[in-house]
């Protein structure tokens, strides 16, 4: 029967026979009916090939064909994580590369390289650096600094270049960090609107306070516009008063003199509270910790300011130069 007139079954048994028969055909003699099987075999040469079937792995070549493949997992972890040969293949910005998409250590030699990526240890992940809260931090200080001042360079940047022009800008994603910038600026105009119009109460009540003491002839000025004000707080903080009496401490200087002995009595002692009960409302640690994160800032805002005047400085002699 011709090859192409079976159907499928008879096909595959018919290929199965000629490969045992092929197998054993060195052992047997050149009878005519091994000489058919040889002839037959010739004619179905490329589905034996196709299809080897020996009977100990033939269903696992079929799954293999089918796209099926059921190796060890470890196999395949292994070739996902690439062998010491594969990576010592590798040059060393690739070995950097891949360290750096798995967060490890990217510093080192070579082998070192290839170790870290083949047995990598806690101490081989990078440490991200721990962020200071913005709502507290020497970033936002700073920021505020630059926006008080009337008179900066800062107001000219762009939100994107203020960002770029300190390192502590830097730290905090840029978008958020213009965010910010934009909230705080509303914040800090809204905060001068009100702190104008409390002036101009406060000083249209001061102004009508001087109209009435000037209509009521009193011989002496209001403490608060006086050069003894100032004076006295500067005297109770050197420690001048010391054992002496208001009426002692008054005869010191002719500023004191222009008030009577009871109003300059009455201001001493308030002085004397408010000195006395301000340092009680800040502990002494907190008082430190301002003052150091104060200067740090100060210092800051300093360097940024003398940093752009080089680069204006830098800018005008290129300017004249072209």
């Amino acid at each position: 029967m011709d090859n192409d007139a079976k159907s499928p079954i008879e096909r595959l048994v018919f290929v199965a026979h000629n490969a045992t028969t092929f197998e054993d055909q060195g052992q047997r003699t050149g009878s005519a009916e091994n000489s058919g099987s040889e002839s037959d075999i010739d004619k179905g040469n490329t589905d034996v090939q196709d299809h080897p079937d020996n009977g100990e792995n033939g269903d696992s070549d079929d799954d293999n064909r089918l796209g099926f493949d059921d190796g060890d997992v470890d196999d395949l972890e292994e070739e996902v994580a690439e062998s010491e040969e594969e990576l010592m293949a590798c040059k060393v910005a690739q070995l950097k590369l891949k360290l750096a998409k798995r967060g490890l250590i990217q510093t080192g030699r070579k082998p070192e390289l290839i170790s870290r990526l083949l047995n990598p240890q806690p101490s081989d992940f990078k440490n991200k650096p721990k962020i200071e809260p913005w709502k507290t931090s020497k970033a936002k200080a700073l920021l505020i600094r630059l926006l008080r001042d009337k008179d900066s360079t800062f107001h000219l940047l762009t939100p994107e270049r203020a960002w770029e022009s300190s390192e502590w800008f830097k730290i905090y994603p840029k978008d958020r960090f213009i965010s910010n910038m934009k909230n705080l600026k509303r914040s800090l105009e809204a905060r001068e609107l009100i702190v104008s119009n409390d002036n101009k109460v406060i000083e249209a009540e001061i102004a009508s306070l001087s109209t009435l003491d000037r209509a009521t002839n009193r011989e002496y000025p209001l403490w608060h516009e006086s050069d003894a004000s100032k004076l006295l707080e500067k005297d109770l903080k050197d420690g001048l008063k010391k054992e002496m009496t208001p009426l002692q401490f008054q005869q010191t200087r002719e500023e004191y003199l222009v008030f009577p002995s009871d109003v300059f009595r009455k201001h001493t002692y308030q002085e004397q509270r408010k000195q006395r009960e301000m340092p009680m409302k800040i502990t002494k640690c907190n008082k430190l910790a301002e003052m150091q994160h104060k200067n740090v800032v100060d210092e800051e805002a300093a360097r940024w300011h003398a940093e752009q005047e080089h680069d204006d400085l830098v800018n005008e002699m290129v300017n004249l130069m072209v």
